[in-house]
Order: structure tokens, then sequence, then C-alpha cells
């Protein structure tokens, strides 16, 4: 099972689709690590945030200890 950590349009994070705050981001993903067996995250983010929250939050992975992060792209919503 992938392990997801979303950021949301209203900047609000989410573990799969359990909402979570950022101080609780670093030790729940390595709790999913272990049940996952697997040592990626997969981060998906609001195509309309600026790509400078994006990276803050990447940045805040690896100074975290989380050095695997797949993005997941997302098209832009059809009007």
């Amino acid at each position: 099972t992938q392990v997801i950590l979303s950021l949301s349009k209203s900047e609000d994070y989410y573990l799969g689709k359990d909402k979570i705050l950022m101080n609780e981001i670093i030790p729940e993903i390595n709790k999913q690590f272990k049940v996952n067996k697997t040592d990626t995250v997969f981060l998906r983010a609001d195509f309309s945030l600026a790509y400078g929250k994006v990276a803050r939050l990447m940045s805040f992975l690896k100074r975290g200890g989380i050095h695997k992060i797949a993005l997941v792209t997302m098209t832009e919503d059809k009007k």
C-alpha cells in the first residue's frame, strides 16, 4: 500500500484520507512506512498551490529523515 501525503487547497494535510497536523506528519509517515513496508511517500498537492508551499513541505520531509518523495501529478480542473 502506498503512503500518500496530501496538501489541500486550504493548506490542510492528509495522510491517506485522515487529516493530520503538521507536527504529526513525520511520526505518522514513519509508522505507515513500517506497516506498509515501504520508504517512499507519495506527495499530492492541490494544483492551485504555489510551488513554494510544496517545496517547503518537501524540505520539511527531508529534514525529518524522509528522503524518498514521489510527486503525484494532477491536472488542472477543467472549468
